[in-house]
This record gives structure tokens, C-alpha cells and sequence, in this order.
């Protein structure tokens, strides 16, 4: 007995040194799946910001520790159907992820526990009938839209202790558009459409917080004709199922390198004579995207979250140029492109 005890000691002491060496050298070969953004130190001010950083970086040299999170997340999710970070991702029926952070407004969101005040919601209003008349003074179309989050959409998949915090009425979105529906506000709204082609086919990533390419595709045939314009019909598209195991969800649950977790994704590629080339540009604004074929001399500039990335494919067949820079609005930037149209759009948890 005292040998048993000698040995699992010894054995201990052993696993503690291999983890503890990677201090001076590490032997990580795994991606880490939890490792916080990198941060630069010129944005750190707090002695608190700096002790996470600290520990943040020590955490990724000890030996191994991204095997041993990828087992434990594996082990969680394959046998009690949990999440290791559910304060940031959560598992719902029939597999599907959704997005927790409570930092990042989410629950607030999905719960209604983050609506405007009638004061707050007027204001609001105001400013974006300012800025839109500002633009039309200046020969610029405007349209402002607000993506529903994968909650909205797809809330019966949603856990159940979340939908059980739901208050009774409209959301933050619902009241926006709702009391704006005979305002003069050119206001894009996809939920109505979402909602209903759901049924006949899926629109939201089941692990990651996004639409797919078929979500967008809706999305952007609600927002092309607010403009006036004619969408691609989905016959102008070939339509291909490709089997991904990734997802921004599956990432936050440290499961980035789960292969045994599939899902099947649609892509849309134009089969047109229209052809649109990314362009790599300097700057904050991003990239151009110009499109052969398209009207002469047209340009779009849409201010854009991440889930306008997927939007970009489609958008750009109706005009010679188009940004997509992600951030909010900002006027410098209409005042150095010079846009024909400019877009306003994120989800709706931002709102």
C-alpha cells in the first residue's frame, strides 16, 4: 500500500512538471479553443485588464492544456449535453448553439430586458430621419435595417430556462419597427420573410451565431427592393451543400477541433455573366468590391456587422462599387466614397 501511494504521488508530481515546464517550454500543438482575443498593450490601461492578460498568456504555456480542454468539452457535450463556457455558448434542443454572453447584450436581447423607454426610442428616431435627410439632400439614397438575432428566428430551440425569462410583449426590434410604420424612415425589414421561409429551409447556422448563405440571400431580396431595385431570383444561384464542422459557437465551447460535429451548409454562387472581384485596399474602410456588368458609375457604401459579410456576394451584383466596412455609421467616411447609396444594418441585439 505505501508503494501505491509512493507511485501516485511520484505519478502526480510527474503530470504537474510536464504541465508546469511549458512555463520555459511550452509543447502546445493544439489550437486553443478559450483563449481570449489578443489585446494589445497599448490598449491596456487597468490593473485589472493587465492581470487578465497575464494570466491569459500563462494559461496557453502550460503544457498540453489545449488537449486537455478539447477532452473535457468533448466529454461535456457527447455525454451531458452541457457546455464548458455557458456563459458564453449554450447547447438547445436537438444540438443547436446559441450565443450567452451577457456582456455582449444577447440574453438581454432574446429575454426583453434591454427595450428602449419611449423617450430613448424617439430620439433614436429622430437622429436617423436626421441623418437620412442629410443624405437625400445630398442626391444619396439611405435604408437602415436590423437583422433578427438566431433567437428570433429560431426560438423553439432556444433552453429552456431562457425562454422561460422572457417578458410578456414586443422586443427592442419589434417596437422599432412596429412604431415606425408610417414613418417616413426607409426601414428594411427581413423577419417577416425569414419567419416565413423557415418552414422550407434552414437560415441560421446550428453552431455558429450567424445566418447561413441561404438566410442572406432572403435577407438581401428584402433590402435590394426597399431600394427600388429587382432581386437575383434563387434560380440565378447553383445551390451546393457542403459539410463544415465549424462554428464560432462550437469555438466557445472548445470545441474548434471537434470533427465528429458536422453540419451541412448551403452556398450560392452566381451563375450570371455579372462577375465580382474583392479588391485589397489600405484603410479602415476596407476592401472594394467592383462588379463587371453592373450599372456604370454606381456606387454602395454599407456600414455593416459580421453579418453582413455574407450579404457582400450578393449586394455587389447591382452596383459598380461597393464598401462594406465594418463599423457604425460614421460621415467622414460617406464624404470620402461618395456613395450613391449607403446602408445602416446590424443585429439586433446592438440596436
Amino acid at each position: 500500500m505505501k508503494l501505491i501511494k509512493i507511485g501516485y504521488l511520484f505519478l502526480l508530481a510527474l503530470i504537474v512538471l510536464v504541465l508546469a515546464t511549458g512555463l520555459v517550454w511550452p509543447l502546445n500543438l493544439k489550437k486553443a479553443c478559450d483563449s481570449a482575443p489578443t489585446v494589445s498593450q497599448d490598449s491596456i490601461f487597468t490593473i485589472k485588464e493587465k492581470t487578465l492578460l497575464l494570466e491569459e498568456q500563462l494559461k496557453n504555456k502550460i503544457n498540453f492544456r489545449n488537449y486537455l480542454v478539447q477532452w473535457n468539452s468533448q466529454l461535456k457535450y457527447h455525454l451531458f449535453n452541457s457546455s464548458m463556457n455557458t456563459h458564453q455558448a449554450v447547447i438547445g434542443n436537438e444540438d443547436w448553439l446559441y450565443y450567452s454572453s451577457k456582456s455582449d447584450q444577447i440574453i438581454d436581447s432574446y429575454t426583453h430586458q434591454n427595450n428602449l423607454t419611449p423617450q430613448e426610442m424617439a430620439e433614436f428616431v429622430v437622429h436617423l430621419e436626421q441623418r437620412e435627410k442629410k443624405l437625400k439632400d445630398r442626391g444619396i439614397q439611405y435604408c437602415h435595417a436590423v437583422w433578427p438575432n438566431k433567437s428570433t428566428v429560431y426560438p423553439e430551440y432556444m433552453p429552456e430556462r431562457y425562454r422561460r425569462q422572457k417578458k410578456e410583449g414586443p422586443s427592442k426590434m419589434s417596437e422599432f419597427y412596429e412604431e415606425n410604420q408610417e414613418s417616413d424612415l426607409s426601414l428594411a425589414d427581413v423577419r417577416a420573410t425569414l419567419l416565413t421561409v423557415k418552414d422550407s429551409a434552414l437560415l441560421y447556422l446550428k453552431h455558429d451565431t450567424h445566418w447561413n448563405e441561404l438566410g442572406a440571400y432572403y435577407a438581401y431580396c428584402v433590402l435590394i427592393k426597399k431600394l427600388g431595385m429587382e432581386p437575383y431570383p434563387l434560380s440565378d444561384f447553383e445551390l451546393t451543400w457542403e459539410t463544415t464542422t465549424k462554428g464560432d459557437l462550437l469555438s466557445l465551447i472548445g470545441l474548434c477541433d471537434a470533427t465528429t460535429i458536422t453540419e451541412k451548409v448551403p452556398r450560392l454562387k452566381y451563375k450570371g455573366d455579372k462577375v465580382v472581384k474583392e479588391i485589397e485596399r489600405q484603410g479602415s474602410i476596407g476592401n472594394l468590391f467592383r462588379c463587371t456588368g453592373a450599372e456604370p458609375n454606381t456606387t454602395l457604401l454599407m456600414f455593416r456587422d459580421s453579418f453582413g459579410s455574407s450579404l457582400r456576394p450578393f449586394l455587389s451584383l447591382h452596383f459598380q462599387d461597393s464598401y462594406y466596412p465594418w463599423k457604425r455609421y460614421n460621415q467622414g467616411v460617406v464624404n470620402e466614397i461618395k456613395p450613391d447609396v449607403v446602408i445602416c444594418a446590424g443585429v439586433e441585439r446592438y440596436l
